[in-house]
């Protein structure tokens, strides 16, 4: 005959097998993790709004137009320099960053690092400063779409990708050159010109908000410093651990965006099985796209240079 178990001891397994059973239902109801396309939608949801300043606001020495946009990392507004009347864009950071000293003192660091950064193909910055609780930048208002706005409308050819991305790859070598990596390339943050020429926008803001030592103010300000889809892997698995190498990826994202209407997700074909296209660009975009970034294009050059001879542009 076995031991009798005693009636304490039969208590005490039937509450560890309740608990089993209600952690196994727990995780069946528990949803999937969003999918990489949805990732940005469903961070930007927990982000804080802060109020929107209204036209006619001083900032510094420059007055709010309107508001022409927002996202995780600040508010965009078209303002005007009060004394030299030209028109900027004037991106304004959430003013919970100005309480972070360690910020602060990053902010004016990386302003000089900024103000060196002059390149066509990149938006200047004009100037950088504080007021009050908070700290802003005035930029080059570009008076044009966003590279987003038009692949939305699906007015732009594969040619006229083609010969487009090399343009940014000459913007992204100059920078890295200069020691300043984006970390968040993606058509929302290149801009259209007049002439449609494209500008990078916001070069080395991800960096300021981060710093070198971790998502500190990531984490007061519930802001992602990147974009999921457009991510390099090592981005996303350790924001600490970036190069300029995950710059050239997130462009092969974009490119392959532009040639084929769809992102790289998962087991992607190549672009020829999608579009007619040379044959030699399936080769530059899965070289820009590799998942280990020693296999990648090591500089944007290359891969610009690579690009132009398939197009036979100088």
């Amino acid at each position: 005959m076995p031991p009798t178990i005693g009636v304490a001891a039969a208590a005490l397994i039937s509450i560890a097998a309740l608990k089993i059973v209600q952690t196994v239902l727990t995780r069946a109801r528990r949803p999937a993790a969003p999918p990489p396309q949805a990732m940005a939608a469903f961070l930007a949801h927990d982000t804080p709004v802060e109020e929107a300043l209204a036209p006619g606001t001083q900032l510094g020495a420059y007055r709010i137009v309107e508001l022409l946009g927002r996202g995780g990392m600040g508010a965009v507004y078209r303002a005007q320099h009060s004394m030299l009347g030209r028109a900027v864009a004037l991106k304004v950071l959430p003013r919970s960053l100005a309480q972070d000293p360690e910020f602060s003192e990053r902010f004016k660091r990386e302003a000089q690092a900024l103000a060196k950064i002059h390149h066509p193909n990149i938006v200047d910055v004009y100037d950088m400063g504080t007021d009050g609780d908070t700290c802003f930048f005035a930029m080059e208002y570009v008076d044009g779409p966003s590279l987003r706005s038009v692949l939305k409308t699906g007015r732009l050819s594969p040619p006229q990708a083609l010969h487009m991305v090399p343009k940014l790859c000459d913007a992204l070598e100059y920078a890295h050159a200069q020691g300043v990596i984006h970390r968040d390339i993606k058509p929302e943050n290149i801009l259209l010109d007049r002439a449609g020429e494209p500008k990078i926008a916001d070069f080395g803001i991800a960096r300021i908000l981060r710093g070198d030592r971790g998502p500190l103010t990531l984490t007061r300000t519930s802001a992602i410093l990147g974009t999921p889809d457009y991510m390099a892997p090592e981005q996303r698995e350790n924001t600490k651990d970036v190069d300029h190498r995950a710059d050239i990826y997130s462009l092969g994202v974009v490119l392959y965006e532009m040639l084929t209407g769809q992102l790289p997700v998962g087991h992607f074909d190549p672009p020829t099985k999608k579009v007619p296209l040379d044959e030699r660009v399936d080769a530059i975009v899965l070289k820009a796209l590799e998942y280990e970034r020693e296999r990648r294009y090591e500089r944007a050059a290359h891969m610009g240079t690579d690009l132009r001879h398939v197009t036979g542009s100088t």
